[in-house]
């Protein structure tokens, strides 16, 4: 009986599951044409428009038009909105990071982030540690950090 109770309840359970999932299908866009890399888990997008990809997710952007890189992974954030979406690629050859997005219907210039100045945690750290840096908040909102000789166009920088 508990065998029976069971396999009827799987089947119920696996009826529900289906219908929602083609009801929630049903409402996200569609990109014809890709398919799925089962190593990442991520789109495969060959020669695509990127100003074509912008349901939320991640992929594989290879010699694609409208691209800041030619071999890369790719991070579409979707609004709910048609007409905005941000898109964040790193080249996958060199490391390299650039950002556009798209308001109301249209797409900003590929702005590249120059990661090579980035301090990591560690070092940022390091530095504390070694009383190399100072950082003060006055309390209504600026951030004062001293010390770090690579600041630009300053060792003192507010923020």
């Amino acid at each position: 009986m508990s065998n029976y109770l069971d396999q009827t309840g799987l089947s119920y359970f696996y009826s529900k599951l289906k219908a929602k999932f083609a009801l929630r299908s049903q409402s996200l866009p569609v990109i014809a044409n890709i398919s799925r890399n089962e190593t990442t888990g991520a789109m495969e997008l060959w020669s695509k428009n990127l100003n074509n990809i912008v349901t939320t997710g991640m992929y594989n952007a290879i010699t694609c038009t409208n691209a800041k890189f030619q071999y890369s992974t790719l991070i579409v954030i979707g609004y709910y909105l048609s007409g905005y979406c941000t898109q964040i690629q790193q080249d996958v050859t060199t490391g390299r990071l650039a950002t556009r997005s798209q308001i109301n219907g249209s797409w900003s210039a590929w702005v590249e982030i120059d990661t090579s100045s980035f301090y990591t945690k560690t070092e940022v750290d390091n530095l504390i540690a070694a009383n190399a840096v100072t950082a003060s908040h006055d309390g209504n909102g600026t951030v004062t950090i001293s010390g770090i000789s690579t600041l630009p166009d300053a060792s003192t920088q507010s923020y």
